[in-house]
């Protein structure tokens, strides 16, 4: 008998009513002998014999157990019973989708006898299973990101394989671990036996999902849903879905001992030990024989300290919501928890404190903590309507009715490409090396039209070297006629063509095509691409001969991904979600991109009279928005759409503006370092794009080796990256010095002139030679920066140990003036800290009270004084103090304020979880003392969110490079969302020493603006904890400004005006800051804004029409320019309005939030408590007992 060539695999136990529709869809693929089904009947009462002798069309054998076997053993059974060639293992209550077999059976053909097929799934649910779908549904389910970008089926490269399965060993479910996924070769899977079988555990298919990407050799994913999942009330997933994980596991019959392991390390006992999920305990047992199979160390492979977070935060999530608190859990777990597991503990509990005085509900916190977890890829689900509908064999039918049917189906699969020849170099010039220009031809749709336009300017335009031309056919397998009008394109010329499948994009195939090559060099040219000067290889060659090059191309740019992405979306989203009021301007600058996404919002122009009413009122009465809180919604939307599940994630992974890199239209490069290099590229556009200019990319990676790109002009000159704006290339005025042009140089040309505007901004920023007059960048910035394409700390890259400063974890710095009792108090919260890694370094700045003998009290060696015989100005007061730390960590205090009591461990925490930061950023809590404010008589204690960042984000999180540049962006600009009080800032040491400027730390008459500011601009890794770390008095923190860091040299002091002297340091500071920054600086300070301010002071001063005429106003009135001086009148106009009655007040204090310096922050007070403490130590114990903040 001839050998099947799929088995079906069938395990069932007592569930006949759902076998049969499972069969049914076998059944229905007509596949005759060429499939069998193996039903394993786990003693099912009555047993399935009948009904398997009853199916005559297929080859149908049952093998029966008497006694009840574990879930894992029946698979077993049934995988041993099975002779095919192919294993498809299916639940009794799932389904084959329509065709699949057949579609099967091409693709195995077509990839050569792959080890694996791996498919996308659609998911039906019975009525009855889902809680949040009732009726139930049959969805298509995108749950997996090798699914995504690819509308054809491909090999998934080895390399992402290999990380999926380690993933998944870290309990990071990045693909859906199902087994109905899968369609395994007899070969790989008997392979396995050795090694104890595919199905172990008591989560069999995780097991032989991890096994499978760790060891398959070829691995072909099908980005369509060819089986269909099913959820009955007698499934696993029904007990998933609805929590029932105890009878889920009764279900299963499998214990969830661990006894298949053997033997183990101590720390694999202990994990195994951990109380919690019994899912995730078979999640670790999974991974833990798959690390076994794999002769990999059981606690390194598996991931064994994530696995006790997971538990943690699944046993408390239940108490964060609930009103019996974490007390009893807590006890439950405190036996099995290491150092870092109680951090985390309390930090949990933590929140359940501030969950009753925070804006965030219940059920917004427990998703924070199930987002906390990072487990699941976020899926893309598409309902279909499938009417009425009973079970599975109801969403068979409509999917064979109303699905279109694919290319297997119908006879219209592509052919597989034959395989690669090797392609020795036939034109060489003495004494040079080879040369390959490889062109491809890619049609998707049979056209060859831009085939034609390269190839006349490849006549046209002598290359100046001897080369070989190779022709990469994609697309054009099983297209004749394509392949004899390319042929007759190039008649004459001298060409070799190679065939490559349809898979992937551009750069996928010059990697498949560059290791069969033998030449030394390898130019390749886009489909798009046409020559546009002579000698243009002979140029590019040229340039790869320069020392210290490693590519050189035709095209480059400074654009970012992350930079112009965080703008485009942001339009879309302003005009589109949020519907702001309709701006001609907006409308006018970027309307493709509105058109695409937000067209509704164009239809809002109105007729001549609403665009005259428009006209006239705007420039006179400012906007209505409340730019304030769109500002705050738009950051969490980009933050959650950034992540690494969310729709533009990718911009996690490119360096923000600037991010030079060449375009890969048209680019040369040693053939042999490009195969170096290893690139193993998913399918899709995303992996396209970051090739080109990703963190991990072609310039990144040759970054790393010491390697430079170059940018080839028509001329010849060769520019390097600081030169490119200047070579009237790509997107530079009328590109008329470019070697190479493509469709997207063409696009450019064709544009509008708002929309040439916004993308020649997007390619060079603050690099054009003329920048862009008058687009609105909605605080989107461009600025210039360090052209180095890879950064010289990498961001998420731990510190070597040598990096770390010698000396205590954390020193805290203390200037001192006066004050002794507040000075009592702050060393009295750090000598309580726990553990003694600290120093204390108080410097004396010419005080007249007794600091030494208040030190010798506390009688601590770690405690030490540094006097000055001569008073110091503040700036010069912290520098010197500053440079006596010797601790990895610094932070300065001032006398009053304190430590939280957990200080030090929490730092030491947060270092270890983020790998030495380069800053740590918290919260504060408010201790005002009794008779101190007038409204808290009694004193009064609270918690202060004093950053817009922190909104919504309850565990501790690396603010992201473009946070970080947007926060010091505001800065400059005088819109700060962050406090700078210093108390707030951890240092690293090290990190410090990076930004000093003629030997200091600080400088400008606001040291502490001045220092938040450059470090968060210059940082790597700034983390943020939502946890309070300090204690602050009843000033907040704030000092005064310092006369004596004026810098009198300083050209900025001509443009200050009368008014607040505040104001005049904070924008004299941002000057030092941007000059500290130079090229680096994300934006200039604002003076005119400041000049606004004090404008604004003066009018509302003035109080009336003649504002200019009273004392303030007059002293001002003198030095402004001629447009200040109109807009200080326009708005005098809008404040005797507003006086008067004649418009409401909203207009004015829409020009104040424009103006004032924090505009965007707005501290959230939490947990005001009156009255209950009268000295800060007594606080600080209420908040070493838990007894703060309040419960309820």
């Amino acid at each position: 008998m001839t050998r099947p060539l799929f088995s079906i695999l069938l395990p069932s136990r007592n569930r006949h009513e759902l076998l049969r529709h499972a069969v049914d869809s076998v059944l229905a693929q007509n596949f005759g002998e060429e499939a069998e089904i193996i039903i394993s009947d786990n003693a099912s009462e009555p047993s399935y014999a009948a009904y398997v002798a009853s199916l005559g069309a297929i080859a149908t054998r049952s093998v029966r157990s008497e006694a009840a076997l574990p879930v894992t053993e029946n698979w077993k059974r049934a995988l041993a019973a099975a002779t095919g060639r192919y294993v498809i293992m299916l639940g009794d209550d799932d389904a084959l989708a329509p065709g699949w077999l057949a579609r099967a059976r091409g693709l195995i053909g077509q990839f050569d006898q792959p080890a694996v097929l791996y498919a996308m799934a659609f998911h039906y649910a019975y009525p009855g299973v889902a809680p949040s779908h009732p009726q139930g549904y049959l969805a298509t389910v995108d749950n997996a990101e090798i699914f995504r970008g690819a509308d054809a089926p491909y090999v998934l490269p080895r390399a992402t394989a290999r990380s999926l399965a380690t993933q998944a060993m870290r309990f990071r479910h990045r693909f859906s671990f199902n087994a109905q996924h899968f369609v395994w070769k007899r070969d790989f899977v008997d392979s396995l036996e050795l090694r104890g079988g595919l199905f172990q555990s008591p989560y069999p298919d995780y097991h032989a999902a991890i096994l499978t990407m760790a060891e398959a050799a070829s691995i072909v994913v099908v980005p369509a849903p060819e089986v269909i999942i099913g959820i009955s009330p007698k499934s696993f997933g029904f007990f998933y879905q609805n929590r029932q994980f105890e009878a889920g596991q009764a279900m299963l019959g499998n214990d969830g001992g661990a006894a298949g392991l053997g033997e183990v390390p101590q720390a694999v006992r202990d994990t195994l030990a951990f109380p919690g999920s019994a899912h995730y305990r078979n999640w670790l047992i999974a991974a833990l024989q798959a690390a076994r199979s794999l002769a990999r160390p059981l606690d390194q492979a598996v991931d064994l300290r994530r696995y006790r977070r997971l538990q943690i935060i699944e046993i408390l999530s239940g108490g964060v919501s609930s009103t019996s608190g974490l007390a009893r859990p807590a006890v439950l777990l405190r036996p099995h928890l290491q150092p870092v597991d109680a951090r985390l503990l309390d930090r949990l509990r933590w929140l359940e404190r501030l969950r009753p005085r925070i804006a965030l509900q219940p059920d917004a916190l427990l998703d924070r903590l199930s987002w906390m977890r990072g487990i699941y890829t976020r899926p893309e689900v598409t309902f279909h309507d499938i009417r009425v509908h009973r079970s599975i064999s109801d969403a068979f039918r409509w999917v064979a009715r109303n699905l279109p049917r694919r290319p297997a189906e119908i006879g219209l699969l592509p052919p597989a490409a034959p395989p690669l020849p090797v392609l020795e170099p036939i034109a060489i010039a003495p004494g040079r090396p080879s040369v390959a220009v490889v062109y491809l031809a890619r049609s998707g749709d049979g056209e060859v039209g831009h085939f034609q336009s390269f190839i006349a300017s490849y006549r046209a335009h002598a290359a100046g070297i001897a080369h070989d031309l190779v022709i990469i056919r994609k697309g054009l397998l099983g297209r004749p006629g394509s392949q004899a009008a390319l042929a007759t394109m190039l008649d004459g010329i001298a060409h070799r063509t190679v065939d490559v499948s349809d898979d992937g994009f551009d750069i996928q195939a010059y990697l498949k095509v560059a290791p069969w090559l033998r030449h030394d060099r390898v130019c390749f040219l886009n489909t798009f691409s046409q020559i546009n000067a002579p000698d243009w290889l002979r140029h590019l060659d040229a340039a790869l001969d320069r020392p210290g090059v490693g590519v050189a191309g035709a095209t480059a740019s400074y654009e970012s991904l992350f930079t112009s992405l965080s703008l485009l979306v942001k339009v879309t989203w302003l005009t589109g979600a949020k519907a702001i009021p309709y701006s001609a301007k907006i409308a006018r600058q970027y309307r493709d991109q509105i058109a695409e996404h937000a067209a509704a919002w164009l239809a809002r122009r109105g007729g001549p009279l609403v665009q005259l009413q428009r006209a006239v009122s705007r420039p006179w009465l400012g906007r209505s928005d409340n730019t304030k809180a769109l500002e705050a919604a738009y950051r969490k939307y980009w933050d959650q759409e950034t992540q690494p599940a969310g729709a533009w994630s990718i911009v996690r992974q490119v360096k923000p503006f600037p991010n030079p890199h060449l375009r890969s239209n048209a680019f040369i490069i040693d053939r042999a370092l490009m195969v170096e290099l290893d690139f193993h590229l998913d399918n899709t556009k995303t992996a396209s794009n970051l090739f080109e200019c990703g963190t991990d990319g072609l310039p990144a990676r040759l970054a790393r080796r010491g390697l430079a790109p170059v940018l080839v002009g028509a001329d010849g000159t060769a520019y390097d990256v600081a030169q490119w704006p200047e070579s009237r290339t790509f997107r530079l005025g009328d590109q008329a010095n470019l070697l190479v042009t493509d469709n997207q140089v063409r696009n450019f040309t064709a544009m509008s002139p708002w929309q040439r505007a916004l993308h020649a901004r997007m390619s060079w920023g603050d690099y054009l030679r003329e920048p862009t007059q008058g687009l609105i960048d909605f605080g989107i910035k461009f600025p210039r920066g360090s052209l180095d394409i890879i950064p010289a700390t990498v961001p998420d890259a731990a510190p070597t140990a040598a990096a770390v400063p010698a000396g205590p974890l954390v020193s805290v710095i203390i200037p001192f003036r006066e004050g002794l009792a507040a000075l009592r108090d702050t060393l009295g919260s750090v000598v309580r800290q726990a553990g003694g890694d600290w120093e204390c370094v108080i410097l004396d700045n010419a005080s007249a009270e007794p600091v030494d003998a208040q030190v010798a009290g506390f009688a601590d060696p770690r405690i030490r004084v540094e006097r000055v015989a001569e008073r110091l100005g503040l700036t010069a007061s912290w520098n010197r103090a500053i440079d006596l730390a010797r601790g990895t960590y610094v932070t300065v205090l001032s006398p009053g304020e304190a430590l939280v009591p957990d200080h030090g461990a929490r730092v030491a925490d947060l270092a270890d979880e983020f790998g030495q930061p380069d800053v740590i950023y918290s919260p504060y809590h408010r201790f005002i003392p009794p008779g101190v404010a007038p409204g808290a008589l009694a004193g009064a204690v609270s918690t202060i969110q004093n950053a817009g960042f922190l909104t919504d984000r309850p565990i501790p999180f690396l603010l992201f490079p473009d946070a970080t540049l947007q926060a010091a962006t505001d800065a400059l600009s005088l819109r700060r969302d962050f406090s700078t009080v210093l108390a707030c800032f951890r240092f690293r040491r090290d990190f410090l020493d990076t930004l000093r400027r003629d030997g200091a730390v600080f400088h400008s008459a606001r040291p502490d603006h001045y220092l938040a500011t450059v470090a968060l601009a210059l940082s790597h890794k700034f983390i943020v904890t939502p946890q309070p770390l300090v204690v602050l008095g009843p000033g907040d923190g704030i000092v005064a400004a310092d006369k004596d860091g004026f810098d009198a040299a300083s050209p900025y002091l001509a443009r200050l005006l009368p008014g607040a002297g505040g104001d005049a340091a904070g924008i004299l500071a941002m000057v030092e800051a941007a000059e500290r920054l130079g090229a680096r600086a994300p934006a200039d300070a604002d003076a005119e804004r400041y000049r606004k301010r004090q404008m604004f002071a003066a009018v509302i001063a003035g109080g009336g029409l003649r504002w200019m005429l009273r004392p303030m106003g007059a002293a001002i009135w003198p030095l402004l320019s001629l447009r200040e001086k109109s807009w200080a009148l326009r708005t005098g106009v809008i404040a005797w309005l507003v006086r008067t009655g004649r418009l409401e007040r909203a207009r004015l204090e829409a020009i104040l939030q424009a103006l004032t310096v924090e505009d965007r922050l707005n501290p959230v007070e939490t947990h005001r408590v009156i009255g209950a403490y009268a000295e800060l130590p007594a606080f600080l114990d209420a908040l070493a007992a838990g007894r703060y903040p309040p419960v309820g």
